[in-house]
């Protein structure tokens, strides 16, 4: 219900993009452009009057879905970026490709208003679905941490049945920590939907050096998450700077969480403010 208060003369900035309207500025190009920037986002919310989600009555996610719906634009925003780039924006002229990738991307999260089908590998009812492998049953609240893997293993599914989500995988840090071998591999070895390799080419890539594994050509693009608590019952000042400076870099993503079983999406910050898509909005199934 609260309204955003920005500054005229104070940075504004959103997923690595600066914008910043001097004081003796009286153009409005600055807040145009970012307005622009900001309604390009998805946005992604609570939904009601859906298919059933298989073996329950559920029909809706309101009071439980807020942390998927939060995934869901964190990864949607990582597939603008992939297949229309950063600078795409919503409102300008469209070519036909910029339309089409637009509206599979959406046809990619769409909740069915009838069996869930492979054409929308991420809609709500397929994760919670993954959900079930980490305990997490429909209708309980998701942590970050839960989320981040159903995401990596409905890509891992989803990558088998469009082939064109093979230009990208999803990486999940355990303890904080990216392992540069692992995301290297992931991100220059054939799928098995793409090859077969024969057991003399596996034999050359276990005795290849490091440096090797390092030269080797990138196949897809990577989406990196890292699950991580940044304080206890509320955030610990110093992590600002740093929540700041990720926000700040044009391969950030954005940030998913918030308070317990409250998630936001957060995008970007002025001054001491963050800026945040909220999924706490219900609306009817399309």
């Amino acid at each position: 219900k609260s309204k955003p208060s920005f500054k005229c003369d104070s940075p504004l900035f959103i997923l690595g993009k600066c914008y910043h309207k001097l004081k003796d500025d009286s153009s409005t190009d600055i807040e145009d452009e970012f307005l622009r920037d900001f309604v390009s986002r998805i946005w992604f919310t609570y939904r009601s009057n859906f298919y059933p989600i298989p073996g329950t009555k559920l029909s809706t996610d309101c009071g439980w879905g807020c942390m998927l719906r939060s995934g869901q634009m964190l990864i949607a925003q990582c597939l603008v970026t992939h297949f229309l780039k950063r600078d795409w924006r919503l409102y300008n002229k469209q070519s036909e490709t910029e339309s089409v990738y637009y509206r599979e991307i959406i046809r990619w999260f769409s909740d069915p208003i009838d069996t869930p089908s492979d054409k929308t590998p991420f809609c709500l009812h397929h994760l919670a679905n993954f959900g079930r492998v980490y305990n997490k049953s429909p209708g309980e609240w998701y942590g970050p941490a839960s989320v981040a893997y159903i995401f990596r293993d409905a890509f891992t599914k989803a990558s088998q049945t469009i082939p064109i989500l093979n230009q990208l995988c999803v990486y999940v840090a355990q303890d904080c920590t990216v392992y540069v071998e692992d995301v290297i591999k992931m991100c220059t070895e054939k799928q098995k939907s793409e090859s077969v390799s024969s057991a003399a080419e596996s034999d050359v890539g276990a005795t290849s050096s490091y440096a090797e594994i390092r030269n080797k050509k990138w196949l897809r693009s990577l989406i990196i998450l890292i699950p991580i608590r940044l304080g206890g019952e509320f955030m610990n000042e110093i992590y600002i700077p740093c929540v700041q400076g990720l926000l700040s870099q044009d391969n950030c993503m954005g940030i998913i969480g918030g308070k317990p079983k409250h998630s936001l999406y957060f995008i970007g910050w002025q001054d001491d403010k963050l800026i945040y898509l909220d999924p706490h909005l219900c609306r009817d199934a399309v």
